[in-house]
């Protein structure tokens, strides 16, 4: 038996959590400089905030009606996920971590006990982290999906069996896990509506729209499970790390401040996976959305000779790339590092004049300076190419305390 366990509104929810006052209000959480809405709790939606949405379109309207407008908090979300995940190990030791917001668990339990122990996990979840969540059984993990989405509206918990017909006939097929815009237009004109006519339709008939991932979702809603919880992440092919910027830059010291930043965090992204990489890709543009500007949009590879994931030399190859993309003259508002060809680190080919002296060298340096970064905050210990001015730092205006990840934001009781 699958369950996919969803933190309802989940930013959204995290902002409430040490702000009990907002629990009755519309709140809506921005994506990066305040731009767009990522995240709305409930009573935003009810008023018709729209996910993606550009914030400066609407603020007459949040103004009017009250709603409290959130810069993206990450450094909170992603450590209250973590506190939920690790409350939902607690009850299945199989667990996949699907998103920062989603999981699914897997265990043997009978129908009859799953809505008591889904409705135990939901309460203790919400005790323990204060985030609400919706939980969905079903026999194969598309079941349990397609009922996460209806437990939002049944009491946060519901079971979705493939004999009953009358809810699968409820949910549009275009609402199922996997079926994007297109493959929506291609079963609406064979006359697939719902989930059900999609469990009803022929293997063959699927297969040919759908080629064998429609089919394998069939067999899910017939409650023949396919698809295995994956409770090992797998190796990530590429790791970027990219930003716009919270005023538009022409100097490049700056720039090259932004893209050793960058370089430098996706190392440690590296060093988080226990991969190395071989290549760096370097990218920067102009802002598009100026049409009174000149623009310019280019992009730089190099490789790192021996894959590594030391920041140094990252860096470095980094500003090789960056130098020769690099054009004065140009208002630039984003630039990114993508590294690529990443493998284990324990399964790097080395070079025939290669030392492991300075491989052993290299890697207590990255354990000491990540050691020293959890510490005390991030760029506690960083190259000196990372500089000190970051003129590229995001608008983040309204901006809530990182209440679980720093010490001088921890909430103050007073007695």
């Amino acid at each position: 038996m699958y369950a996919l366990v969803d933190c309802n509104n989940f930013y959204a929810s995290c902002e409430r959590v040490f702000a009990p006052a907002l629990r009755s209000k519309p709140v809506v959480i921005l994506s990066n400089n305040d731009g767009c809405i990522i995240s709305r709790s409930d009573e935003a939606k009810a008023l018709g905030f729209p996910m993606g949405g550009a914030i400066f379109q609407y603020d007459s309207l949040a103004k009017r009606d009250g709603v409290v407008v959130c810069s993206s908090n990450y450094p909170l979300y992603g450590d209250m996920s973590r506190r939920v995940m690790e409350v939902l190990r607690m009850f299945a030791t199989d667990c996949e971590v699907y998103s920062i917001d989603e999981s699914f668990l897997h265990w043997r339990h009978t129908p009859r006990a799953l809505m008591g122990y889904g409705r135990r996990i939901r309460d203790t979840v919400f005790q323990w982290t204060g985030l609400p969540v919706s939980i969905g059984f079903g026999a194969t993990k598309t079941l349990a999906k397609a009922a996460n989405r209806l437990a939002k509206k049944n009491d946060g918990v519901f079971y979705l069996v493939p004999e009953d017909r009358s809810t699968l006939s409820s949910l549009p097929v275009a609402s199922l896990w996997g079926v994007g815009s297109r493959s929506t237009e291609k079963l609406i004109k064979q006359g697939i509506y719902t989930a059900y006519d999609l469990q009803q339709a022929e293997d063959e008939s699927i297969r040919a729209l759908m080629t064998v991932c429609g089919q394998r979702m069939v067999l899910e809603l017939r409650g023949t499970s396919c698809l295995e919880l994956e409770t090992v992440r797998p190796q990530k092919k590429e790791i970027c790390c990219t930003r716009s910027f919270g005023k538009m830059l022409s100097s490049r010291e700056d720039l090259r401040e932004a893209v050793a930043t960058f370089a430098s965090r996706a190392a440690e992204k590296l060093r988080d996976d226990e991969s190395v990489a071989g290549i760096v890709h370097v990218l920067i543009e102009t802002n598009g959305h100026r049409k009174d500007l000149e623009q310019y949009a280019s992009g730089a590879t190099g490789r790192l000779g021996i894959a590594t994931n030391y920041t140094p030399s990252i860096v470095r190859a980094a500003l090789a790339c960056f130098e020769d993309v690099f054009r004065e003259g140009y208002w630039y508002k984003r630039a990114g590092v993508m590294l690529l060809d990443i493998c284990p680190k324990k399964h790097v080919q080395q070079d025939l004049f290669h030392s492991d002296a300075h491989r052993s060298k290299h890697e207590r340096a990255m354990k000491a300076m990540d050691g020293l970064n959890r510490r005390f905050g991030r760029n506690a210990v960083s190259p000196a190419a990372v500089g000190i001015r970051r003129a590229y730092r995001m608008n983040q205006q309204r901006l809530s305390p990182c209440y679980t990840t720093r010490w001088d934001d921890v909430v103050k009781v007073k007695i």
